[in-house]
């Protein structure tokens, strides 16, 4: 029913209204998106579909499916212009939306009326090295918390939120850098603002390092210019070495890394605690 007359759709839910009944693909007709959203009509499925003039409520296994993306909850409520034009979707209860490479998990998610944007409070993303659509379960490529929002098809910002490489599955990640502020476009780098970067020190939970960072740009395909994973080393227990290496290709065959970080082994042989850290470079050249 892709693409149906809004007469045509006025008796499809008149019908659900009167009688409501497990609904599985149904199709509303949505009005004309601009070139960012590319959806020209949502296909729904769910266990449970109950209309009337302002909403439809979906219950139970929930899927609204979009050219573009998928999104899997627990309930949605569906809102309705006159004419029943699509107006805006809210998902809730165990919420996941796909699209592309990415994976997103939330408790709630609100999609405007005018344009397929989602907003999300307190989500889990998580963006894949394929595709999660073909593979939800699949390895990470990073993963990070805070306030979502989308600001184009392949870009989105995180508000009060942190950022990792480290694929741990359910363990806390050995590292983590927390920021106000991060900007990703997928496939390509995320940038975290003023970040802190935190550790899992001896596996008793991430504590911060150091204070706020100048903004970082960290890579997320191979061979592109960027932060790499934090290194950690211990030279002479329990002083730690702590890089940032920050990696620079030189065509396709060569390559620079510079590790710019803090040593604090220090201690071993200096009674002041003032005199146990102290900075360090490292670089290394490749072919």
């Amino acid at each position: 029913m892709k693409g149906t007359h809004p007469r045509s759709l006025l008796i499809l839910l008149g019908a659900l209204w009167l009688a409501p009944s497990p609904a599985l693909a149904q199709n509303l007709a949505l009005p004309d998106f601009d070139s960012l959203n590319e959806c020209e009509s949502v296909e729904l499925k769910a266990e449970s579909m109950d209309c009337n003039a302002k909403r439809c409520e979906l219950n139970g296994n929930v899927n609204l499916q979009c050219a573009t993306f998928n999104v899997f909850a627990d309930h949605v409520t569906i809102y309705l212009a006159p004419e029943f034009q699509f107006n805006g979707a809210t998902a809730r209860g165990s919420v996941t939306l796909i699209q592309d490479t990415t994976l997103i998990r939330c408790s709630q998610l609100t999609i405007d009326p005018n344009r397929i944007k989602g907003r999300v409070k307190a989500a889990e993303v998580y963006l894949k090295k394929r595709s999660a659509a073909k593979d939800p379960n699949g390895r990470n490529n990073a993963i990070l918390h805070g306030d979502f929002e989308r600001t184009a098809p392949a870009q989105f910002t995180i508000s009060d939120g942190d950022f990792t490489l480290c694929d741990c599955q359910e363990a806390p990640p050995s590292w983590r850098l927390d920021a106000p502020k991060i900007t990703v476009k997928t496939g390509e780098r995320a940038t975290i603002w003023w970040p802190t970067f935190r550790i899992n020190l001896f596996g008793q939970g991430l504590v911060p390092i150091t204070p706020p960072l100048a903004p970082l740009s960290v890579p997320l395909q191979n061979r592109t210019m960027g932060m790499l994973a934090p290194s950690i080393k211990i030279l002479g227990f329990p002083f730690p070495m702590v890089d940032v290496p920050f990696f620079i290709p030189l065509g396709r065959s060569y390559d620079l890394t510079l590790s710019p970080g803090m040593r604090f082994d220090w201690g071993s042989h200096s009674p002041s605690p003032s005199h146990w850290g102290a900075s360090r470079l490292g670089t290394r050249f490749r072919y």
